[in-house]
């Protein structure tokens, strides 16, 4: 008797019966869950992994500048140290005399033609207010612009337009006057150089001395302008000759109550 091997069925097709073998779902299957939303967006690009779009790390925190921070400590500091000595500069000044108006040449100074004004270098020429009592019954020797600061030059003790004399200005080229330059106050006499030469005043004083300037096309002008307190009866001789250059002084000491020549 012979025994006979069945013949294995046919596997289902897998059709029958709605059955199909794992894995075998189309991608498209309009029943997976996962399709029903729509496709999957793919992530932007540079965007990290492991989180959602757009997330970035917290960026670390800047260092400061050390050198700066110094640098604005040093500012401060050189600020307070200009303010301070600042202050003791302004601290540091001293009232002196100034002229409130012009003071004329001879005037006798009084009170009244006096001002104060807060000077931060003392000058050892230089009056202090506090010494206004030794200016006032003074006369200036020279005249003395508005708001000027008082020095002992500028004062004499003795009028110098005394009654009989007179202000002229004589102009003065090199050679007609001593090397020195004069100076207010000065004594001189005046000589007429035309001809033979003639004694015009033996006692004229020096009030003012105008140095040369520089003229309109630079070159500097050789004629000095000096002011002479002179006799009222000698001015006209005077300034005749200074009108025709025929002039010359010569120094023979200083007035009286003018002090020592600086």
């Amino acid at each position: 008797m012979s025994l006979q091997h069945p013949v294995p069925s046919a596997p289902p097709s897998g059709t029958e019966n709605g059955w199909r073998p794992r894995g075998s779902e189309s991608r498209t299957d309009p029943r997976d869950p996962r399709l029903a939303a729509g496709p999957i967006a793919p992530p932007p690009v540079g965007a990290p992994s492991g989180g959602p779009a757009g997330e970035r790390l917290p960026r670390p925190p800047r260092r400061r500048n050390a050198g700066l921070a110094a640098l604005a400590v040093l500012l401060v500091a050189g600020g307070a140290v200009a303010a301070g000595l600042l202050a003791l500069r302004i601290d540091d000044r001293v009232d002196m005399l100034v002229a409130r108006d012009d003071i004329a040449a001879g005037t006798r100074i009084t009170a009244d033609m006096l001002a104060v004004a807060p000077v931060a270098s003392q000058g050892l020429a230089l009056i202090p207010a506090a010494d206004q009592a030794s200016v006032v019954g003074q006369y200036a020797a020279v005249p003395i612009p508005k708001e000027r600061l008082l020095d002992r030059g500028m004062l004499t003790g003795a009028s110098v337009l005394r009654p009989g004399t007179v202000a002229l200005g004589v102009a003065i080229a090199p050679g007609q006057a001593p090397g020195t330059p004069l100076e207010a106050g000065d004594l001189v006499a005046v000589y007429g150089t035309d001809g033979e030469g003639s004694v015009l005043a033996t006692d004229a004083v020096v009030q003012t001395v105008d140095l040369p300037e520089a003229s309109t096309f630079g070159a500097a002008s050789e004629v000095s302008v000096v002011t002479l307190v002179v006799p009222a009866d000698t001015a006209a001789k005077i300034a005749a000759a200074s009108g025709a250059g025929k002039i010359a002084l010569a120094r023979v000491g200083r007035a009286a109550g003018a002090g020592a020549a600086g």
